[in-house]
């Protein structure tokens, strides 16, 4: 059996396509490497995996498979050379080594990853110590597999039909052109620069929720981030809709972008606003809060210390757990609401996490929804 001649490949990097695909890696909650199929050494490894493992930012990459897999060398060749000749997907049970020289038990599932500029060994990694539910092994790992792929193939159904319906609507303007009067193609210009906007906001949407925005952090008050966006709230809610800000009496600094703080809590307002249809109330406020060792345990992604907590409660339809669990998915579409989610609270929660915060929601069905927002504080 001959397995074809693999190209080295580059990391990913320059396009904002290619650093939106770099953020889904990086950010993955999955832990996974790439590595270079010639050496078996390791390209690149995210952070999920790099916790896992007690190493540092960076400092897997170069590492052989082979070094890290407890099994003898050649029972681990076989299992990449399975991967690579013959799309063997099944998982292994495997001993993978801590950077403190401790062994865990993990499964690994090894896949050949094909790109224009090469082929990498895409190798994805189970923690076995967290195998709690009913379905063990490779099972649990085949239905952690089947959630993540779904979750792929949904982001990239949005953004294909997101970027086919812009593309549609500059085809079609581009082709009454030439028949145009004068008039009518200054109005066919505005329609195409309007769907190249809608383009550009649909990658800095995708960019947000991979964490890898060109953000402008400086310190700043989410009391006048509220303040500021109320006039644009109020236009972004109908009349029967009632707004409420409610802003602490201290002073509420983080380290933040201001703009993008501004984008979230109309993002949040528009998501409050569906959920409304027959009225009611938003109500928009900010806490200084210290987050404890108790909270901390409850909320895993959360962090000990002063955070000042922005929230945004209404009192619409609300949702039930499973709609609650995929709230932040990319295009996860509720089932009451068939017009679908797009991009929007993804890019919420992608500004949150790399603004180093965590967001939380709490809702139940016919009381409403609050969206809880923890960023560190700054002192003074």
């Amino acid at each position: 059996m001959t397995i074809p001649t693999p190209q080295p490949s580059p990391p990913l990097g320059g396009t904002a396509a290619e650093r939106a695909a770099s953020g889904l890696f990086l950010e993955s909650p999955v832990p996974m490497a790439l590595a270079d199929v010639r050496t078996r050494r390791v390209v690149r490894a995210n952070r999920a995996l790099e916790r896992l493992l007690g190493y540092g930012p960076g400092e897997m990459e170069g590492r052989a498979l082979r070094n890290l897999d407890a099994a003898p060398d050649d029972e681990v060749e076989e299992h990449l050379l399975l991967a690579l000749a013959c799309g063997d997907h099944q998982p292994r049970k495997r001993s993978w080594s801590t950077a403190a020289g401790e062994h865990i038990p993990v499964e690994i599932l090894a896949a050949r990853l094909d790109r224009e500029q090469g082929t990498l060994l895409a190798v994805y990694v189970w923690d076995a110590r967290r195998d709690t539910g009913p379905a063990e092994g490779p099972d649990a790992l085949r239905h952690w597999m089947k959630q993540k792929h779904e979750a792929v193939g949904q982001l990239a159904l949005g953004l294909a039909r997101e970027f086919e319906g812009i593309l549609d609507r500059v085809a079609e303007t581009a082709q009454k052109l030439p028949a145009a009067a004068a008039a009518q193609r200054l109005q066919a210009l505005d329609e195409i620069l309007a769907a190249s906007h809608d383009a550009r906001r649909l990658v800095r949407d995708l960019l947000a929720f991979t964490g890898r925005l060109d953000l402008k952090v400086e310190t700043v008050s989410l009391n006048d981030v509220m303040t500021a966006a109320e006039e644009a709230l109020r236009e972004a809610l109908p009349q029967d809709i009632g707004l409420l800000l409610r802003p602490c009496a201290e002073p509420a600094r983080v380290q933040a972008d201001g703009e993008q703080m501004r984008r979230v809590l109309l993002q949040l307002a528009e998501h409050s606003r569906d959920a409304m249809p027959s009225g009611g109330y938003m109500v928009v406020a900010t806490q200084e809060v210290e987050l404890d060792e108790a909270f901390v345990r409850d909320h895993p992604s959360t962090r000990l210390g002063p955070h000042v907590m922005l929230s945004v409660t209404d009192t619409g339809t609300g949702m039930d757990e499973e709609t609650r669990a995929r709230i932040f998915e990319p295009f996860f579409t509720p089932p009451d609401r068939p017009q679908g989610g797009g991009m929007g609270l993804a890019a919420v929660y992608g500004v949150v996490k790399q603004l180093g915060g965590s967001i939380w929601v709490t809702s139940r069905p016919e009381l409403g929804t609050t969206f809880r927002i923890y960023l560190p504080r700054v002192a003074g």
